[in-house]
């Protein structure tokens, strides 16, 4: 797969093109890392979904792990799209940006078995913040993506400012 990304809109693209199998959604008491990963006290109880993302041809693409702000566990998930797409659209609010972090290592084992890839099989590793204009965070998702499917191509122009 080939992401090119220039746009919170680009994300959803990326999402509607490609389906997420849940294999588990419950809410969670954080830990502490997750309470941090999200910027929450450690004990909130925040949803925590758990799947495939898959392709048009049923492959899978990429593991996802994704929490959402308790205020919006009550969203129904969406067959094909973002699901931060789907909370704007239930519950009238908008996520205003979009904080990613991108990095490359080892698949942890049960990322890499849900794949189908051997035990410390490489991948690329995507954290990303979805956080409202007040600052809130409306969920966080992380995905591990196999090394060999996955290219990021990023197009820079010279400013306008020069």
């Amino acid at each position: 797969m080939v992401q090119s990304l220039r746009s919170i809109e680009a994300l959803y693209q990326y999402a509607a093109d490609t389906r997420l199998k849940v294999a588990s959604r419950r809410l969670q008491a954080l830990d502490a890392a997750q309470a941090a990963l999200v910027g929450a006290e450690p004990g909130a109880r925040w949803l925590r979904i758990e799947g495939l993302r898959v392709d048009q041809a049923g492959r899978s693409i990429a593991a996802a792990s994704v929490f959402v702000h308790p205020r919006f566990a009550a969203i129904a998930l969406p067959g094909q799209g973002a699901i931060y797409a789907a909370i704007e659209a239930r519950f009238g609010v908008e996520v205003s940006e979009v904080v990613q972090e991108i990095s490359a290592g080892t698949m942890p084992p049960a990322v890499a078995a849900s794949m189908g890839r051997k035990p410390r099989a490489t991948g690329l590793h995507f954290l990303r913040r979805y956080l409202m204009a007040d600052g809130t965070t409306m969920l966080v998702s992380r995905n591990w993506h196999p090394a060999e499917l996955f290219t990021h191509t990023t197009r820079l122009r010279r400013g306008a400012d020069r």
